[in-house]
């Protein structure tokens, strides 16, 4: 995510090569499981990373950092989905589960 807000990259599962072409977007900070594999990779002639950090997500402080640096009237919050947010139970679950027992 850029600054003000916006993505840089939509999130998707890319292959390596296409990850890396982010490298045009300026020094990007790396989060995930994959972030140290990119910054082996970093292309030599592009800035390098700000921040490699394998953890499995961003830290809760950079993350509101992007928050405080937004400007709500040109960026206004919204949901930010890896896939369609369409989470539902199994249907062939609910009928096959165990009732409480009453004490």
């Amino acid at each position: 995510m850029s600054g003000d807000g916006s993505s840089l990259i939509k999130p998707k599962v890319a292959p390596i090569a296409e990850a890396l072409e982010a490298s045009r977007s300026g020094a990007l900070h790396l989060v995930g499981n994959a972030a140290t594999l990119l910054a082996e990779r970093w292309p030599p002639d592009a800035p390098p990373p700000f921040k490699v950090d394998p953890q499995a997500a961003p830290d809760i402080a950079w993350v509101a950092w992007l928050g405080a640096a937004v400007n709500p009237e040109t960026a206004p919050a919204r949901p930010y989905y890896l896939r369609a947010p369409d989470a539902k139970p199994p249907k062939d679950l609910l009928p096959n589960a165990a009732q409480p027992v009453a004490p």
